[in-house]
């Protein structure tokens, strides 16, 4: 999702004219150098107080912001600013940022390099496309040789997007269709039912589709649920996915995976 979000920022703003700037305020690439170094330094109160105001009050808080970055156990090993491309709003900088995270499907943190576009205004830094909230899980639930591990809730502004694996441990062949009659449900009783979009930015492709798994395999994806958007508070997640068919079984069957935390 913030990637796609990046590119089409990127794409709207190299065919628009350049915004000035005031004299007195920072320049756009120097102002974004400032955000990555805090980020790299892992000062995110820092980083936080240097986004536009709509940034701000999108995330609430400093540390909603800053759960974004530790839930994927982030870390900005290098960066440099590469460029700009004027817009209607600003200036669309490009930061070439080298980046450690963990990788859910292996539980292993790995390195890559990436090209961001950051939206530089008046007022600050957007940073798109990220959680206004994020958490990484644990919670995991076994049924006919299924076995669900939920990783990471992210919470957007209209939808929370749950990462999963899952894992055959049975001995046939098993069909997963978990955007048929998957649920999230928190602790106040509200129940969240998932987006059925084919915007493969929103929804697992795969998972959206159907999922096979042979014996002993397994397979890490998002299901994204509609929501409203949801207050500051603590709550707990239970999470139903379903349906799954194992070759030669009578009836399908649901996969409960409770006690999923969402902290204040």
């Amino acid at each position: 999702m913030r990637r796609a979000l990046a590119a089409a920022l990127f794409a709207v703003a190299s065919a628009l004219p350049l915004a000035a700037f005031a004299a007195d305020a920072p320049r756009p690439s120097a102002l974004v150098q400032r955000y990555l170094a805090a980020l790299q330094r892992g000062s995110y109160g820092d980083a936080f107080a240097l986004l536009a105001p709509a940034e701000r009050a999108y995330f609430r808080n400093a540390a909603n912001f800053a759960s974004g970055f530790t839930a994927d156990a982030y870390a900005l090993r290098h960066f440099a600013t590469t460029g700009t491309r004027a817009s209607a709003s600003g200036t669309v900088v490009l930061a070439r940022e080298q980046i450690a995270l963990l990788d859910p499907a292996h539980d292993v943190r790995v390195t890559t390099t990436v090209t961001v576009p950051y939206l530089v205004t008046r007022d600050g830094v957007t940073d798109a496309g990220r959680p206004w909230r994020a958490f990484a899980g644990d919670a995991v639930a076994t049924s006919d040789g299924v076995r669900v591990t939920v990783k990471k809730l992210a919470l957007y502004a209209h939808a929370i997007r749950v990462v999963v694996t899952m894992q055959n441990d049975g001995s046939g062949f098993i069909t997963l269709l978990p955007y048929g009659r998957s649920v999230l449900r928190d602790d106040a009783g509200h129940v969240f039912r998932p987006l059925v979009t084919r915007d493969w930015t929103v929804t697992d492709e795969q998972l959206f589709l159907g999922l096979r798994l042979a014996p002993n395999s397994r397979y890490t994806g998002t299901i994204a649920f509609a929501t409203p958007l949801l207050d500051d508070r603590a709550r707990r997640f239970d999470l139903t996915v379903g349906p799954s068919v194992r070759d030669g079984a009578s009836a399908p069957v649901s996969i409960d995976v409770g006690g999923i935390a969402a902290r204040s």
